[in-house]
């Protein structure tokens, strides 16, 4: 009969914090860095930016889809000078595996500035169409 604690945490699973430990491996600029910073934390933003978009001026809307667009740009620049952040199977909440998840968080957030915008422009010809 075995005595073990079937409770006791694996050494399998990373630890959820201290996510910086996890980074250490991977080599980039100080620069980069934090423009990677960046674009993870916008992305980590991106439903209220899309309930931003949904419900408020179309002005934002446009705003937000530039925003976007740009940080999109700098995940594709950072993904291509550092190929390693592309990696798949990347550790559990390093750097390269935030990245990826950024990259859907991104064009999800792309997306749905773009429906948007397809919605301001049928709202902008119905409401001419139909002017009393």
């Amino acid at each position: 009969m075995s005595f073990e604690n079937p409770y006791e945490p694996t050494s399998s699973h990373p630890p959820i914090n201290g996510n910086a430990n996890l980074d250490v491996n991977f080599a980039i600029d100080p620069v980069d860095r934090r423009t990677a910073e960046r674009v993870l934390r916008d992305a980590d933003y991106f439903w209220a930016s899309i309930l931003l978009m949904f419900f408020c001026a179309p002005l934002l809307t446009v705003i937000l889809l530039i925003w976007y667009l740009g940080r999109m740009k700098n995940w594709k620049r950072l993904v291509a000078t550092y190929p390693g952040l592309a990696n798949p199977q990347a550790v559990y909440q390093s750097l390269p595996d935030r990245m990826q998840k950024a990259k859907l968080k991104l064009q999800i957030t792309i997306g749905a500035g773009i429906i948007m915008l397809g919605l301001i422009a049928l709202g902008l010809i119905v409401a001419m169409l139909f002017r009393f």
